[in-house]
């Protein structure tokens, strides 16, 4: 459960880097759909099945909003591309 967590948080980090919101309802529905075979496979009481998805989806959404919060906090520049212009002027 913990490496899921893990694992789900870091990929939630590395997609809101680089995507916008839309992207995490693919994900989440493509996580869950995984998680309820691999459930079915190995034949999972309901209870474990419910907590592996909880496990997976909030560190994903958690990894997701913190990365967007660090995106944000960053300023601008970093979103279109550029290099971001320093604070304090330059010693010549």
């Amino acid at each position: 459960m913990t490496t899921l967590a893990v694992c789900s948080a870091l990929i939630g980090l590395g997609l809101g880097i680089r995507f916008r919101f839309f992207v995490l309802l693919p994900f989440l529905a493509l996580g869950a759909i995984g998680l309820i075979v691999l459930a079915i496979v190995q034949d999972w009481p309901l209870a474990q099945t419910m907590w592996s998805l909880i496990a997976y989806g909030v560190p994903l959404q958690i990894g997701f909003a913190i990365s967007g919060l660090v995106r944000h906090a960053m300023g601008p520049a970093i979103v279109d591309g550029r290099a971001a212009r320093p604070e304090s002027p330059k010693l010549r």
